[in-house]
Parts: C-alpha cells; structure tokens; sequence
C-alpha cells in the first residue's frame, strides 16, 4: 500500500522516516518534526504543548488523551494549537483531510475545548502574535517556543 492510503500518519511525515523527500520543492509542505527539543525556562510547558499538538496532527493521541493534555491548558494557548493546525494544514495541504479529521474528533467530542479556544483567542497575545507571524511559514516547534515563551513569561 503506498504512501496516498496511508491515513494513519500524514504523508509527509511517513516520508521523513524513510528519507524518501518528495516534498523538497514545495516551500509551503515542510515535513512534521516530532523529535523537537526545548531548554530553558519553560523547557516542560513547551513540551507539554508541543506533546498535545502532536498527538492531534499525527493521530498518535486518542480524543480522550488530548482532552487530558489540553483541558488544564490555558485557553490561549489551545486556541494557537487549533489555529496553527487548521492554517498551516490548509485545504491545499496534502494532509489537510487526515489532520483536520484528528482535530474534528477532539473538537466534536469535547466542546469545552472548542469554547476554550474562542475564550483564548480575545487575549492580546493573539493580536501581537498574529501581527507579527505567520502560521503558516512557522513550524510546530517554532509555535510553541513563540507562545508559551510569551505565555509564561
């Protein structure tokens, strides 16, 4: 079975593991790095974060699992992850219907995440991020390192 019906990992990822870069010309498709390392002073938040943004994009993490690690989150900081994911795996996105498909599943099933998100997004760290950023051009760990930097800090 070949790479285009493998829906348990996205496409891109599946290719980092075998060295096989398909996607080497297209700027907007970088592959998902889960191996990403955090030091300093919120080195655990940030991997906490990065932890429960993993699990919802690479399907690794049950709905149940990611309500556990994002439930206690500060609601800025979920609404980033929501976001993140739905822009950087935009409609365009050779992985867009297995990613926003993982993030369906948490959102259907635990609203209270949904209306968290919509709390965090009013935060002024949103503006400024949003002002200053694009979700789109950052990786998964640049995200996290920005916000929870800002975040805790």
């Amino acid at each position: 079975m070949g790479d285009d019906f493998d829906f348990d990992v996205p496409a891109d990822f599946a290719s980092f593991e075998d060295g096989n870069d398909q996607n080497d010309d297209d700027e907007e498709e970088d592959e998902f790095d889960t191996s990403v390392e955090f030091s300093g002073e919120f080195a655990d938040e940030k991997r906490a974060a990065f932890e429960a943004l993993c699990g919802i994009v690479t399907g690794a993490a049950a709905p149940e699992e990611s309500y556990a690690q994002l439930d206690p989150a500060d609601p800025t900081l979920v609404y980033f992850i929501f976001k993140w994911i739905k822009k950087y795996y935009h409609r365009d996105h050779p992985d867009n219907a297995v990613v926003r498909s993982n993030l369906s599943a948490v959102t259907n099933q635990y609203r209270s995440l949904t209306r968290k998100a919509k709390d965090g997004e009013n935060d002024p760290i949103v503006e400024w991020f949003e002002g200053t950023y694009r979700y789109r051009e950052m990786s998964a760990g640049e995200l996290i390192d920005v916000v929870v930097e800002k975040l805790e800090g």
